[in-house]
């Protein structure tokens, strides 16, 4: 089939530049990978590669879902034992990437030693929210009286103190 339609496709001129030199290495011009992208998307009937949001785009709303559905479920778990969910990291920060998990701890009413009895809980809560929000949560639980006592010492407490954010169930 005798090719005649014209195509007009707007870039910046670095951008040209680079594409150019890329497609030479393969022994193609830009108007020989455009024609492969179209020949690729009529095979594929679509685009033929995944199209997603950014991750900037994408989070948000479901960020917010997963934080009311971790501090249901932590409230469920510890009861009045509970006294704080907070989310902290790069999520709290905003600065996280398609490659981040999604930090929170719970400030409890319990003695260390005691918080065993509360793993299983615990991982059942992280690995759910993992599978249905497709983002690894990481939960940790801290007694009250040892967050209290350290958050302003040790590095870690300090951080979850300082950027993190606290949610309400």
């Amino acid at each position: 089939m005798a090719k005649r339609a014209v195509i007009n496709i707007r870039a910046d001129e670095e951008t040209k530049t680079a594409i150019e030199q890329l497609y030479a290495r393969f022994g193609i011009t830009v108007s020989d990978a455009v024609n492969l992208f179209f020949s690729q998307s009529l095979q594929e009937q679509g685009l033929p590669f995944q199209v997603r949001l950014a991750a900037a785009q994408r989070k948000p709303a479901a960020l917010a879902l997963l934080k009311q559905r971790i501090a249901a479920e932590a409230a469920q778990l510890f009861g009045d034992k509970l006294q704080e969910v907070r989310l902290y990291g790069s999520y709290a920060r905003g600065d996280y990437d398609d490659e981040s998990d999604v930090d929170f701890v719970l400030i409890v009413d319990i003695a260390r030693e005691r918080l065993g009895d509360y793993h299983a809980g615990i991982v059942e809560i992280a690995n759910t929210a993992s599978i249905d929000f497709e983002v690894m949560v990481s939960i940790n639980a801290i007694p009250a009286e040892q967050y209290r006592a350290w958050s302003s010492e040790l590095p870690y407490y300090r951080a979850i103190k300082e950027e993190g954010e606290e949610i309400h169930a």
